[in-house]
């Protein structure tokens, strides 16, 4: 469990708690896939098949009983107090893979538009007029247009959940701080497959490239949100 500012290396200062405005603000739910975010298909079905599962298991249960529903609240907070929700995928144009990076072609995340591993939990799915986001890429800036979407909409901070931790959560919420937006990690609204990997990216981005909270403080700061 994150600790808050006594987990945050050792740095003179740090980054202050965002303030969330109703116009200000987005929500962004990093890669909750089939692919990567649910035990039966994609990296799940491929550590089944290797016979590894209880190498992963201990991440699938974290998303299952903690990081899923805490999303589902979250979503429903913001709905609620008419914040935007973002939803950001790994998924391709080309058919044939050819246009995601090359570090996921090596590790074969190479998912085409119409399938499984595309598709966002049925649970977290977007509501009509949402915004989604089909990256190729670890990073949601680094290809695709999220970043001039989210400057029309008025957006300056964030609130980031998702998976992993350590990879595409990381690298967003790295990227959008040099962006200059002020983000918020839910800490109980991610997994990594390591969760001492989990503990150590939030270690290092709280108070440096953002604030982390929970699902209880966000959900308060929603509840109160202003214009």
């Amino acid at each position: 469990m994150f600790a808050g500012d006594s987990m945050a290396i050792s740095r003179t200062g740090g980054l202050p708690d965002p303030v969330l405005g109703r116009r200000s603000t987005a929500f962004l739910t990093i890669d909750m896939q089939y692919l990567d975010a649910h035990r039966d298909f994609g990296v799940g079905e491929t550590y089944r098949l290797a016979g590894n599962t209880a190498e992963i298991d201990p991440y699938f249960t974290r998303l299952e009983d903690i990081v899923v529903p805490n999303i589902v609240r979250l979503h429903e907070a913001c709905r609620s107090a008419g914040v935007p929700l973002i939803h950001v995928r790994i998924m391709g144009r080309a058919g044939d893979g050819s246009d995601f990076s090359w570090r996921f072609k090596e590790l074969g995340y190479l998912v085409p538009p119409g399938t499984k591993d595309a598709e966002i939990l049925s649970e977290l799915s977007p509501q009509d007029g949402e915004v989604i986001i089909n990256k190729t890429t670890a990073g949601a800036f680094n290809s695709t247009e999220i970043d001039s979407i989210m400057r029309r909409m008025g957006i300056d901070t964030l609130i980031v959940a998702g998976v992993t931790t350590n990879s595409c959560v990381e690298t967003t919420v790295r990227d959008a701080g040099d962006r200059d937006y002020r983000v918020i990690v839910v800490e109980d609204g991610c997994a990594a497959m390591d969760h001492e990997e989990h503990e150590s990216s939030l270690r290092f981005l709280h108070r440096n490239f953002a604030v982390v909270q929970s699902t209880e403080d966000v959900i308060a700061q929603l509840a109160r949100i202003a214009d």
